[in-house]
């Protein structure tokens, strides 16, 4: 398994894409989240972007999913007709519909279309791959993501705070991405801290964890701090994972 890294940043970053990437294993390609700014990470870094087969998203603020359409309709021009698979929740299905359409615009989206929007269940399967849906706790509905081939596993949080039940599958994960806005943004504000991020990199000592969606005048000291915690360390942009 590999995870190319196309953006590490938070929603207003003036440095950094916002944050996504790319997870591959025996040729089969998900992308997760799909900012405005993603897909010009995506066509500069990938050169067989045009070939992703499954786009998962993890809940539909828009620095997470604004760029979906931009893509479609960068894949329509180029005439493409291999399916591509849009996975979420049921909640975010209303407002993918409209991204999704848009995408086409001003066509009208056929039955035809290469675009398949999927309703993610808690547990399910997405060729080699299977997955499982993990909540957070965000300001709006947000499902993680954790994936396996077989042989290694990942997850990606989205936004928000893993707590209590939540955070069992991490002591068999591979690699996990933890969102970390700050410091010592409040926990109740929907999104996560460092001191929450090194608490559970010490309760999972053979978890590899990567932080990221890191505010920018936040970056360098996180990263001062990830210096006491031998498993954990920000999330680099353009960054490979190999598993």
């Amino acid at each position: 398994m590999k995870i190319k890294v196309l953006g590490v940043g938070d929603a207003y970053s003036k440095e950094n894409i916002n944050s996504s990437v790319l997870v591959e294993s025996s040729d089969y390609k998900i992308l997760i989240d799909c900012g405005p700014t993603v897909p010009f990470s995506l066509w500069k870094s990938i050169e067989d972007w045009a070939d992703i087969d499954a786009i998962y998203l993890t809940h539909t603020h828009p620095d997470h999913v604004l760029g979906l359409s931009m893509l479609i309709n960068r894949m329509d021009t180029l005439n493409r007709k291999k399916s591509l698979k849009i996975l979420s929740h049921k909640d975010n299905h209303k407002v993918l519909k409209d991204l999704i359409d848009f995408g086409f615009w001003p066509k009208k989206q056929t039955k035809n279309s290469f675009v398949e929007l999927i309703e993610a269940q808690d547990e399910g399967s997405l060729d080699l791959f299977t997955y499982k849906m993990v909540k957070t706790v965000h300001s709006v509905p947000n499902r993680g993501i954790y994936l396996s081939d077989g042989i290694n596993s990942f997850f990606m949080t989205g936004d928000g705070v893993l707590k209590g039940d939540n955070t069992k599958m991490l002591s068999n994960t591979t690699c996990a991405l933890l969102e970390c806005q700050n410091l010592d943004i409040p926990a109740q504000k929907g999104h996560s801290n460092f001191e929450i991020s090194k608490e559970i990199s010490l309760n999972n000592k053979n978890t590899l964890f990567y932080l990221y969606h890191i505010q920018d005048d936040a970056r360098e000291e996180i990263k001062r701090k990830c210096l006491e915690v031998p498993n954990l360390s920000v999330l680099e942009p353009s960054q490979l994972i190999l598993l």
